[in-house]
């Protein structure tokens, strides 16, 4: 909750405000997780993007959802770098990893996004505010944003929860990328019930 709440803080300190489209391009890590509830703590819109995405389609995803901030993996640096001179909406970019990898001025390393500490949450949203932006595939065309609110999600949370019977005691081994809804929800539903998710970066 600390990282959070100090991501959360510098997100703001760089003008992020309610409403705004952070786009998440990283692999399923922790750091993923922390950005995925510090982009809603301050009621902003995250929108995660798998890491497998090509440079034109997430060139697409920044432009379409007007993205104010994009959080990343340093590794990931030669696919989003050319990218940022012409996503003229970004008022911040931090990627997590070897900053020594960082090729942009621009892109702050997620540590040093993380040293201003903790902050106050801003005042919560209303049930019906966009929570999420789930782009498809875009196999047969363009990705389309799948617009999902806070309250759709904590009733497809609760519904899950039910069908599936899952109690605290539970351990979740998430392998399918956050960027799908399933795999985003196995992350909310392990954080919901206070269950113990293994995460993994992927299926290899």
């Amino acid at each position: 909750m600390r990282q959070v709440r100090s991501l959360a803080g510098y997100l703001t300190a760089q003008g992020v405000e309610r409403g705004d489209r952070c786009v998440i391009f990283m692999d399923n890590t922790l750091v993923c997780a922390v950005s995925v509830y510090a982009v809603l703590s301050i009621g902003a819109v995250f929108v995660v993007v798998n890491p497998q995405t090509k440079q034109n389609k997430l060139a697409y995803i920044l432009d379409d959802c007007g993205a104010s901030a994009l959080i990343s993996d340093s590794h990931l640096h030669r696919v989003f770098t050319p990218l940022l001179k012409t996503a003229g909406r970004l008022k911040c970019v931090i990627a997590s990893g070897d900053p020594s990898r960082l090729e942009a001025t621009e892109v702050t390393p997620f540590e040093q996004a993380l040293e201003g500490g903790v902050t106050e949450l801003p005042p919560n949203g209303i049930q019906k505010d966009l929570a999420a932006l789930i782009y498809t595939s875009g196999s047969t065309g363009d990705p389309k944003g799948v617009m999902h609110t806070h309250l759709s999600m904590t009733f497809a949370l609760g519904s899950l929860i039910e069908y599936l019977r899952l109690s605290p005691e539970d351990r979740i081994l998430l392998v399918l990328p956050l960027a799908f809804d399933y795999g985003l929800y196995q992350l909310l539903m392990s954080v919901q019930l206070g269950a113990t998710l293994v995460m993994e970066r992927s299926f290899t």
